[in-house]
């Protein structure tokens, strides 16, 4: 809202003397800082604007002048270009979480690891490729529920074993569907995860049917 809400809306340069006399200008809340010279400008990688840059109250004059313009536009450019090759170095150094966490998973497949060994292996590389709290990892048991084989991270202890049910449910509709979903909130979603049966608190979440062309049993998250 506001004038903020302008230069997000339009994502161009907005010089203003007084943020008030705007016909969008929306106030402040209470207790904020007096405002009344503005100058905004968008942060762009490539044609895509993720950001704004604000100033306000130029400091020994009423308002911003072009070259306060110019410049900020030039730094915002600048930054951009600093944000995208961060962005860029963090992809490769996920991709290669993920290659390594792949790698360790085949040489033990390879090594004859046994059945839970490999199951612990797969949360366990998978938590520290995602950088996530937990991981989860669900089989169907004898039962039709999903139970959780193997676990990694905050709660290990106590989701081992934890039967997830709920036909309805999201992690069902995952197995049926083959499809990845992302979940708000995991403990409402899930009949039988509980905080206080397991002693941690979870929210958003991520789960993938895993499986063979034909057949999906398993269930990580």
């Amino acid at each position: 809202q506001g004038i903020l809400g302008v230069v997000i809306d339009r994502p161009e340069p907005l010089r203003l003397t007084r943020l008030v006399d705007h016909p969008d200008s929306y106030g402040f809340p209470p207790d904020h800082p007096a405002m009344s010279s503005f100058l905004g400008v968008p942060l762009r990688i490539r044609d895509r604007v993720f950001g704004n840059l604000y100033l306000t109250e130029k400091a020994d004059d009423k308002e911003f002048t072009d070259e306060d313009e110019q410049l900020l536009v030039a730094l915002a450019s600048a930054a951009g270009a600093a944000i995208q090759n961060a962005q860029t170095f963090d992809d490769e150094r996920r991709r290669r979480a993920w290659l390594g966490a792949s790698t360790e998973v085949r040489n033990l497949t390879l090594a004859g690891g046994s059945r839970p060994d490999l199951l612990t292996a797969v949360v366990e590389q998978c938590r520290v490729a995602a950088e996530a709290e937990t991981v989860v990892l669900a089989l169907s048991n004898n039962k039709g529920q999903l139970a959780v084989a193997a676990a990694a991270g905050a709660g290990r202890e106590q989701l081992a074993g934890l039967e997830l049910s709920g036909a309805d449910s999201p992690l069902a509709q995952v197995l049926a569907t083959r499809t990845t979903v992302e979940i708000d909130d995991i403990c409402a979603a899930a009949d039988g995860w509980r905080p206080a049966e397991i002693g941690e608190e979870y929210g958003r979440a991520i789960v993938a049917p895993l499986g063979g062309d034909e057949t999906v049993e398993t269930l990580g998250v």
